[in-house]
């Protein structure tokens, strides 16, 4: 029986992470999320024969498996994070990477462990690190970006079908990693940011959190 829980390479590591070190940085990980039923959903990733996996799998109380499924493009690809909305559907975030260029991934599976879609950022050089999911209002997707102008961090608004609502970056200067997302009642994004000056690793550092409307406007900053 293959093992469910493997291990990434340390070279898909090291080619999906923004650069060294950002991964841990960033706070997120791969946790096991239960869904209104108590059943446990969770998702690993691993190699297989030269392609980069991600497994994902619905248990019951007592551990017996309900679907599991598996998700690989001929691009690579690493989960981050994921979560599960009311209706047992389950939402993967993470990072495809497609001729040298990374994206931040989004897949949405039903709670019966049908992929719906998938969808890949347009906006070049990120790695995403937090979900968040409503029942009626869609998924916000965040993570932080290398670009040739600085390391911005970007925040996703897909619609429950996967269309892109909107897409905005924040750059407090230096590096910046995205700590937090959340959303209240009226659709507003709140984004807390931590910009740490200097190089990495290094240099002061003060959180900022961006608050974004419903439409993906920045309503304030603080």
């Amino acid at each position: 029986m293959r093992i469910f829980f493997g291990l990434v390479l340390a070279s898909l590591a090291a080619s999906l992470a923004l650069a060294a070190g950002d991964y841990d940085q960033q706070g997120s990980g791969l946790r096991t999320v239960y869904d209104r039923a108590g059943n446990a959903i969770n998702v690993a990733n691993r190699t297989e024969e030269g392609r980069y996996l991600i497994d994902v799998a619905n248990s019951d109380r007592l551990g017996g498996l309900h679907w599991s499924q598996v998700h690989g493009d001929t691009s690579p690809e690493r989960a981050s994070t994921f979560n599960v909305d009311s209706a047992g559907n389950v939402y993967i975030a993470g990072t495809r990477l497609a001729q040298g260029v990374k994206r931040m991934l989004l897949l949405k599976y039903s709670a019966s462990g049908v992929l719906l879609w998938e969808q890949a950022d347009d906006f070049r050089g990120c790695t995403a690190f937090n979900l968040t999911v409503t029942d009626n209002r869609g998924t916000w997707v965040g993570g932080s970006c290398a670009t040739d102008s600085g390391y911005p961090v970007r925040v996703v608004h897909y619609s429950a079908g996967g269309d892109l609502l909107w897409g905005q970056q924040f750059d407090g200067g230096g590096r910046n990693y995205l700590r937090g997302l959340s959303v209240d009642f009226g659709g507003r994004a709140a984004a807390a940011v931590e910009v740490a000056r200097g190089s990495l690793g290094g240099g002061n550092s003060f959180i900022s959190t961006v608050v974004y409307d419903k439409g993906g406007g920045q309503l304030t900053t603080y």
